[in-house]
């Protein structure tokens, strides 16, 4: 599944799968246009979390 979101939402999503709390997400920093991949199993437990980042060129 592809999740194509901005800012907030973003970290909307983040903070549930991460199960952060309010003040961790306000000082999380995502940065534009770099994937994050969330392996999940069927259960929905996350399995792995692989941050890509951006070379900036």
């Amino acid at each position: 599944m592809l999740v194509v979101a901005h800012g907030n939402s973003l970290r909307a999503i983040v903070m549930d799968l991460d199960t952060l709390t309010k003040e961790q997400v306000l000082g999380l920093n995502l940065e534009t246009g770099a994937p994050i991949i969330y392996e999940i199993d069927r259960d929905g437990a996350i399995l792995n979390k692989t941050v890509h980042t951006l070379l900036e060129e």
